[in-house]
């Protein structure tokens, strides 16, 4: 496995949604059209997989994969490694990715959301690095509770499935759409 020199940096408050995106770009690979060539597997730095609080999503909608989840307080820094595979020449890549949690001198969440998401599928909400996310927070801002315009925070993100409801009947269905 060929070990990318490429360590990416992050940083997130305590008890905020992290999003981070995986594409073949982050690995610097050259056909970037044909995404759904390429697999990616992250997991904490020497270990098997991801933190409890962390999920992985590979999107087929958007051709890349997400990673997401709400870091804990009392958490400093965590490393992700993210290694990755193309199918089109069975070349692999691994890349660090840092994150740095901010716990110190966070004041305490006043303006809290929690998002359970069945409506849609998680990877609409974190399409763009979280721009939909951010577009839902603009709108509890400036319409449904103007008084968090200075601190709002999305504290939890999970999908319906996650939370132990069922997926659809027909496997072809997105999870978050219900068919009448």
């Amino acid at each position: 496995m060929n070990t990318s020199s490429i360590v990416f940096n992050g940083t997130v408050l305590a008890t905020q949604v992290l999003i981070v995106s995986i594409s073949p770009a982050l690995f610097n690979w050259s056909h970037p059209e044909d995404n759904n060539e390429y697999l990616f597997r992250p997991s904490l730095l020497s270990a098997p997989d991801l933190p409890s609080w962390m999920s992985y999503l590979d999107s087929k909608a958007y051709d890349q994969g997400f990673i997401y989840g709400v870091p804990p307080v009392n958490m400093s820094k965590i490393t992700l490694e993210i290694d990755g595979l193309s199918r089109i020449d069975y070349t692999s890549k691994r890349i660090m990715y840092e994150i740095d949690v901010i716990d110190k001198q966070v004041p305490p969440v006043e303006n809290e959301v929690q998002i359970k998401i069945s409506n849609v599928n998680v990877d609409d909400m974190l399409d763009r690095n979280g721009t939909r996310l951010h577009e839902l927070e603009d709108i509890f801002r400036n319409s449904i509770w103007p008084e968090s315009d200075n601190d709002l925070r999305t504290t939890f993100i999970k999908s319906a499935t996650q939370m132990g409801e069922r997926l659809p009947l027909n496997p072809e269905t997105p999870v978050g759409i219900k068919s009448v």
